[in-house]
Formats: structure tokens, C-alpha cells, sequence
């Protein structure tokens, strides 16, 4: 499978990534969310397996703004305007565009229930879907190591199959 990770920590990847490579895995970095956007475009013929996008990000890009924007208002919504949300802007956007671009993607955070709490709620992602269903999509960073990590992103993977997202 070939993955991008796109996190403004990478040096927190290595593990993984090491992992993922040992077992024949082509895997991506990304900065941040401008330049996994251009990664993500420049693979338009053949896309990653899956973008794994950190959602704890908070460098904003300005050709972001539009989705910065509509996500600031979610959160606000539900109290947690002041989260970080340039990984959740470019979720968004590959959201709206997946039956295009066909790319799926899942988040990691260190915090998954805060997030996991306020999906669905009016946000723009996921079609509204369980909360258990997310959690196959919305990863905790402190539950991936080298024995389960493959398994964690076919997961996430299969869920868009067989929610027939793309």
C-alpha cells in the first residue's frame, strides 16, 4: 500500500514509518497541510492507499481559508473554537472532492474522544455516521505502534470501501 502521512511532527512518525517500509509499504511525509495538498494532486492518477492527516495542525494556509473558516464555526458551535483545525481543513476538503480525486484518508490525534465527541454534530465529514464507525477513522497516535499499525490503516481503509464513500 502506498500511505502519505501529513503531520507538522514527523519526527513522531519514524516508527511508523520504519514499520510500514519493513513491510514493503511506499510512505509519503508532509509538512503540513499545503504541501500534502500538492502531493495528494500530483498522485490525481493513482492516489495514496490512504492520507493519514494529524488533526492537532495549526498552520493555516491561506488557500485553506474557506474550509479554516467553516470549521472554526463547527467547533465554536460545540465550545472548542480554539482548536487547532488545519488537518480537519484538508479532511474537509478531500471529503468534498473524494468522488473526484478519489483519496481516502483517516486522522490521528493524541486526543480522539475530543474529537470523536463533536463528529457528526453538524459537522460537514462522514455523512453524520456512529461513533463507533469513527473511531476506525479518527486514530489515537498513542494506540499505533509497530504490531498493529498495518491492521489500524486497513481499517480505515475498508471503512471507506464499505461505507462507499469514494
Amino acid at each position: 500500500m502506498k500511505y502519505l502521512f501529513i503531520d507538522d511532527m514527523p519526527e513522531y512518525l519514524k516508527t511508523h514509518v520504519r514499520t510500514l517500509r519493513k513491510a514493503e509499504h511506499t510512505v509519503e511525509l508532509a509538512r503540513d497541510i499545503g504541501i500534502g495538498w500538492a502531493k495528494i494532486r500530483t498522485q490525481s492518477t493513482e492516489p495514496f492507499d490512504l492520507a493519514i492527516i494529524d488533526l492537532a495542525m495549526d498552520r493555516e494556509i491561506r488557500e485553506f481559508d474557506r474550509e479554516h473558516e467553516e470549521m472554526g464555526d463547527t467547533l465554536r458551535l460545540h465550545g472548542y473554537g480554539d482548536l487547532p483545525r488545519s488537518g480537519q481543513a484538508l479532511g474537509l476538503r478531500l471529503w468534498r472532492l473524494r468522488k473526484e480525486i478519489h483519496q481516502r484518508y483517516c486522522y490521528i490525534t493524541n486526543h480522539p474522544q475530543l474529537w470523536l465527541d463533536n463528529l457528526g454534530k453538524g459537522d460537514p465529514e462522514f455523512e453524520g455516521k456512529t461513533l463507533d464507525l469513527l473511531r476506525d477513522v479518527v486514530l489515537d497516535k498513542s494506540d499505533l505502534w509497530s504490531g498493529n499499525i498495518e491492521e489500524k490503516f486497513r481499517v480505515a481503509h475498508q471503512v471507506w470501501e464499505d461505507q462507499h464513500w469514494i
